[in-house]
């Protein structure tokens, strides 16, 4: 596990440092996982994209949360971070991850957001299935959230 974590790393700032040159076209063919071609795309104007995941830390005995924002062109707006004392199930620290974010927008009422994230839990938002546990409970609050925001 701490090397697919170390390995998704590395390709996520490749990606990073390439959408930061100005010069840098998006190859036409489709990308393959793992081939180092971009796989984050710029929003349209007046539309902030946030990045939301959560990762386990053994070491910290704790699970942290954390949204990266940024605006139409790509730069940075915000990088946020909040740690859980509490080592988490990944799908559980996935949906806490989503309700943070969830909350964070609703607190900052942007107008148009979208938000990424490579979570299957975010399936579950959009499901009728009632799930009777933590997780269940925590993906109920998600729905309530994305009901009361527009735009998302």
């Amino acid at each position: 596990m701490p090397g697919r974590i170390v390995a998704a790393t590395k390709d996520y700032l490749s990606q990073w440092k390439k959408t930061q040159n100005r010069f840098y076209t998006v190859p036409i063919e489709p990308s393959v996982h793992g081939d180092g071609t971009i796989c984050w795309a710029k929003s349209q104007k007046q539309t902030v994209k946030i990045t939301v995941d959560a990762a386990l830390f053994d070491d910290k005995n704790g699970t942290d949360v954390g949204l990266i924002e940024r605006d139409h062109s790509g730069a940075l707006l915000l990088a946020k971070s909040r740690l859980f004392r509490e080592i988490m199930r990944p799908s559980l620290a996935k949906a806490v991850a989503g309700k943070e974010v969830l909350s964070w927008l609703k607190e900052m009422r942007w107008e148009t957001a979208i938000i990424e994230s490579d979570c299957l839990v975010v399936q579950s938002i959009h499901t009728t299935i009632c799930m009777q546990s933590r997780l269940g409970l925590l993906i109920e609050e998600c729905k309530r959230l994305m009901k009361s925001l527009n735009n998302m």
